[in-house]
């Protein structure tokens, strides 16, 4: 099957046994790209049955194209922007003869308006203050009526189904109500001030206070957003925060240089850059999005940037500049973007259960710069000197990751300080750590957030020297528990019921387990070996 895929640009769409698309991806070439789904660490590996092609003529086609059939088939192992739930749209029927607001949960190619998607009680709330102030119908069809409904004898309906408004008054009303949906107070403002004016003037007073009551709803939603860009243009902000295999993605949304809301999508099991995840995103967002701005900032590689440029310019039929937060408003923007989604992020996993809190402790606890969603622990087990191994564990996000476990067979490596060289657990330690990180299994499994060793300060002083200067590391003693960091002349004392030491100690046991099964098995082995003579 692999040898009929073609080496050119394109989208593949694999399958499974059933026949059932399970995932949708772009290429420049779709021979190479399949085959890395293949690879033994692949989540889609199993499910894989049949791959079929679609060839375009270049990525920007190839990039549209994934976006349209990922959101038409939604297959299970793709990135999709889900909200929690199906936030609903406010759907204005422009194209009807008498237009009305209706709250909707799809977006349809009928010729409405569509904003959105608000939160439930949001959108509601804005259809009641919108059918109040702007007095437009509430029935769901207009049908002449010699008696009007009674939302028109409470005042808040100009009941077109009698004909008590002429259409242009009405349509000028649904204009006001288009400015109030897009966030463009100042123009609707102004506009409201000059009917105002001319409703004095014609001693329409009823008129004008009816207006008057539309402008004080404008100026206090202009007052209540926060001025966030001088060049008052409408931008998005996008930017991606990242746990382990989960993401979030963030949206400011920014209008007249105004900031008027955020949305936020999280995304979980996926082995992709932070580039990828960003650009595809994009274009997600806008191929289903009701309105695209002027400009959007993110932070991209140029080649990714100049690929969303002309997905963007496409999808909006016009041009749409991408900016990158380099400097002045825009990089402030962006760190106010980065703010949010780490800390919605921080919120959606503490809320999932128990291993992110730990973890979070954990990071205070020794004060790192990042979570440690991954940690490497090691062990050494032995018998005065006979059968030594050692042990290495992963876990991630608290949990054992099983197939990136390892052993080793001691070799009593030298390269230790006088006095530390010879059969013993420091130099135990010093060796496994080097191996780790160094030659063959530095490539081939990915760096942790954490080195944890089990032992006292000679032991962690020991991996210290043996592993990369980058990564954090500490060690933890069995008798009481206590905590070593390099360069603290004290060990740190805690309540082992603490969830940070909980999770310390749980993955330190693992560690000795491993270690203690291997040395035993080898332990066996040469006695059984030895009984044979």
């Amino acid at each position: 099957m692999l040898s009929q895929l073609p080496n050119k640009p394109g989208v593949y769409l694999i399958k499974d046994r059933p026949g059932k698309i399970i995932y949708i991806g772009k290429a420049i070439s779709i021979a190479k790209r399949v085959r890395s789904h293949y690879s033994p660490d692949s989540k889609i590996s199993p499910y894989i049955a049949t791959v079929d092609y679609i060839i375009t003529s270049n990525e920007l086609e190839a990039l549209m194209l994934e976006a349209t059939l990922i959101k038409k088939h939604k297959p299970r192992f793709n990135i999709l922007l889900r909200d929690d739930k199906q936030y609903p749209y406010l759907k204005l029927t422009v194209k009807d003869e008498w237009p009305g607001l209706l709250l909707v949960r799809r977006i349809e190619d009928d010729g409405a308006r569509y904003f959105g998607p608000y939160r439930g009680q949001t959108a509601r709330g804005i259809i009641r203050t919108v059918k109040r102030l702007f007095q437009i119908r509430w029935c769901k069809n207009v049908k002449q009526h010699g008696q009007p409904c009674f939302y028109h004898h409470l005042g808040k309906c100009s009941a077109p189904c009698k004909g008590d408004v002429k259409r242009y008054e009405y349509m000028r009303s649904i204009k006001d109500i288009e400015l109030f949906l897009e966030s463009k107070y100042d123009t609707a403002i102004s506009k409201l001030k000059r009917e105002m004016e001319q409703a004095s003037r014609n001693k329409e007073y009823e008129a004008a206070a009816r207006i008057r009551d539309k402008i004080r709803l404008f100026e206090r939603m202009n007052e209540e957003q926060k001025v966030v860009s001088a060049d008052k243009k409408d931008k998005d902000v996008f930017s991606i925060s990242t746990y382990g295999h989960s993401a979030l993605v963030l949206v400011l949304e920014i209008r007249s240089g105004k900031l008027i809301g955020k949305r936020s999508y999280f995304i979980k099991d996926i082995k992709f850059t932070d580039e990828d995840i960003t650009l595809d995103s994009i274009v997600q967002y806008y191929s289903s999005a009701t309105y695209v701005p002027d400009e959007v900032i993110v932070d991209i590689s140029s080649t990714k940037k100049n690929l969303a440029k002309r997905a963007l310019n496409k999808i909006k039929g016009s041009k749409v500049a991408v900016m990158t937060p380099a400097s002045g408003t825009n990089k402030s923007l962006f760190k106010m973007a980065q703010d949010n989604s780490r800390f919605v992020l921080e919120q959606r996993l503490k809320a999932e259960g128990d291993n992110y809190n730990c973890l979070l402790d954990l990071k205070k606890l020794l004060d790192l710069e990042k979570l440690p969603y991954r940690i490497e622990a090691f062990d050494i087990s032995t018998t005065m000197g006979v059968e030594a191994v050692g042990s290495m564990v992963s876990f991630e996000d608290g949990v054992p990751l099983k197939s990136d476990y390892r052993k080793f067979r001691i070799k009593w490596t030298k390269g230790l300080p006088a006095g530390r060289q010879g059969m013993n657990d420091v130099a135990g330690i010093f060796e496994i750590v080097k191996r780790r990180y160094s030659g063959q299994l530095a490539s081939e499994l990915p760096l942790p957030n954490l080195i944890l060793i089990d032992g006292g300060s000679a032991q962690l002083n020991a991996a210290k020297r043996a592993s990369p200067k980058t990564i954090p590391i500490a060690s933890i003693a069995k008798k009481l528990e206590e905590v070593y960091l390099p360069g603290w002349k004290n060990p740190i004392r805690m309540d082992k019921n603490v969830p940070a030491i909980r999770l310390l100690r749980r993955v330190r046991d693992e560690a000795h387990r491993f270690a203690v099964t291997y040395h035993r098995k080898r332990r066996t082995t040469r006695m059984l070996e030895k009984n044979k003579y």
